[in-house]
Order: C-alpha cells, then sequence, then structure tokens
C-alpha cells in the first residue's frame, strides 16, 4: 500500500514553485520568443504551430486518462507527437535554464499564449490578453500516459462534440471559438496524416480561418489517411474532416457550395467570428483558460506573484 501510494505522488510529482516571481515568467517568455525567432519568419511559423500543437496534445488527455489534462507530460513515443519532440526538447531547455522554478506544464501554456499573442496582427481589435491573464501553478507529471487520445481528424461533428465539448467542458461557442487556433500552423503529416497550411495567413492569429469557410469553394478529397477537404484555388490550404463538419453536413455532400448546414447550429458561430474578430477572441481566451486549468487546484494569476 505505501509503495502504491508513493507511486501516485512521483506520478503527480510538483515541480511548480512558490518562490516564483514575475519577473521569472517575464524571463521565461523571453526565453520562448528567442526560440521561436522573428514573427513572420518560417522560423515562427514552424515554432508556431508546433507550440500550439503541444499545448493541445498535453491538455486533450483531460478526461480522457487518469491525471490527465495539462501536465507537462506527453508520450514521446507516440508518432502523433512525432513533431512536436523538437519544441518538447526546447522547453525542456528554458526549464532547466530557470532551475525549475516553473514547471513544464506552465510553459506549454505559456508558450501557446505567447506564439498567439505575438502573432495577432498590429492594429486588429484585440478581445483577450492571454499573457496578462497568465495563470501559473500546474505541476508536472511524472509519468506519461501512453494512450493517445487526439480527435480524428476524418471524424464527424460528433468527434468535436465528445473529444472537445464533452471531455473538456466547452459550449459550443467556445468549441468553435478553440478550433480557430488551426488559423496558425498548419497540418502534419507525422501527426495527422495530412499537410498544408489551414487559412491563407498560416503565420498570423486572424480570423481568416473562419472567412475561408465562407469565401473560399472546398472540396472534398480521398487521401492515403482518409477524407479531407482542399480549397479549390492554388493556395494549398486544406480542411480536415471535423473542421469542415462545423460548416456544413459533410456525409452529404463533395463541395461546400449548396451543401446543407450544419444542424447543430455551430456554422452560426463561424459567420459571427468571420465578422467579429474581437468577439472570437473573447470566446477563445475563454476556452483556452478554461482547457489549460482542468483538474488543476490553486492556479495563481500572474499578477499576484511577487514582482
Amino acid at each position: 500500500m505505501l509503495r502504491k501510494m508513493l507511486f501516485a505522488l512521483l506520478a503527480c510529482a510538483v515541480t511548480f514553485s512558490s518562490a516564483l516571481t514575475q519577473r521569472d515568467v517575464e524571463t521565461a517568455k523571453g526565453l520562448l520568443r528567442q526560440v521561436a525567432g522573428p514573427i513572420n519568419s518560417n522560423q515562427f511559423l514552424q515554432f508556431a504551430g508546433r507550440m500550439l500543437q503541444l499545448w493541445f496534445h498535453d491538455i486533450d488527455t483531460f478526461g480522457a486518462v487518469a491525471n490527465g489534462g495539462p501536465n507537462g507530460c506527453v508520450n514521446a513515443q507516440s508518432g502523433a507527437n512525432a513533431a512536436v519532440l523538437g519544441v518538447i526538447s526546447s522547453i525542456n531547455q528554458i526549464h532547466r535554464q530557470m532551475r525549475g522554478v516553473i514547471s513544464k506544464a506552465d510553459l506549454y501554456v505559456l508558450g501557446a499564449s505567447v506564439v498567439i499573442m505575438d502573432s495577432i496582427p498590429k492594429g486588429s481589435p484585440v478581445g483577450m490578453d492571454l499573457l496578462g491573464n497568465f495563470m501559473t501553478g500546474r505541476p508536472d507529471k511524472a509519468v506519461c500516459d501512453l494512450q493517445n487520445v487526439l480527435p480524428n481528424p476524418t471524424g464527424a461533428i460528433s468527434t468535436v462534440q465528445q473529444a472537445v465539448s464533452q471531455r473538456l467542458g466547452l459550449t459550443k461557442a467556445e468549441t468553435v471559438a478553440l478550433m480557430g487556433a488551426h488559423t496558425l500552423g498548419g497540418a502534419h503529416t507525422s501527426i495527422s496524416g495530412f499537410t498544408g497550411p489551414f487559412d491563407d495567413t498560416p503565420a498570423v492569429f486572424d480570423n481568416v480561418y473562419y472567412t475561408s469557410y465562407l469565401t473560399k469553394q472546398w472540396i472534398k478529397r480521398q487521401g492515403q489517411s482518409g477524407v479531407f477537404w482542399a480549397a479549390n484555388d492554388n493556395s494549398g490550404t486544406i480542411r480536415f474532416n471535423v473542421d469542415m463538419a462545423l460548416a456544413i453536413d459533410t456525409a452529404r455532400c463533395r463541395t461546400n457550395q449548396g451543401c446543407p448546414l450544419q444542424p447543430q447550429g455551430t456554422m452560426d458561430w463561424i459567420k459571427l467570428y468571420a465578422s467579429d474578430a474581437a468577439q472570437w477572441h473573447q470566446n477563445f481566451a475563454s476556452a483556452f483558460q478554461k482547457v489549460s486549468a482542468n483538474g488543476i487546484r490553486g492556479l495563481v494569476p500572474v499578477t499576484q506573484l511577487r514582482a
């Protein structure tokens, strides 16, 4: 019994330190930006997309495995995580540089917050402040789960409902808003089996992901990894079937034009976010903060840390 208790404690080992200060968080942000590289550079594009993927792969285990959620522990043996191993290595290095004063779990959330806020176009309406509202205190899990619980990219609207809305505890508005994270980066063969950006501005966190639903013709394609949707132009942009299922009844059509809308009403939120980026930001921030705190107690706002 004692051995089991000790193992349980180790599995949820905490690397968060009460000595963490606002200055430490600023240092971590600076180190993350050094790794990310100049905004609008190819280096930033690659890092930003993979940083968001790593963050999601970490938080998406909540409700699917024991002690899942934002715990800084992603299974490196899973092929679905192959593309984010470089980012994991960078985070581990930052964690060592900072002598473990901030947990890897916090660095995953902070890294995602940095690339999102830094890639919002200058002059555009901003309806969120993920860095100013950053919460810290997530413990690292010592033993990672081997199970891959990522949503199936070829799935239907039910996949989104089960893997995002229900399991992560999001409203319909928050679910559609969180899917907009696909605006940054793109699909990678090693993760999903597909490749290509999700909109025409993959290095920018903007609402083009949503406007593209309305302005582009999308054609259903059959790839080696299953069904996906490709823009009927020369942009090379794609959509997972789970993304397109937010807008239309994908099982009944081969193009989005003239296709029956998704009866779940998610298309209404797509239209709203396409016309109102600030509202999207507001609902995205709500979803981001909620899933980044699932299963964690005692998170501390960065504003309450010692300077």
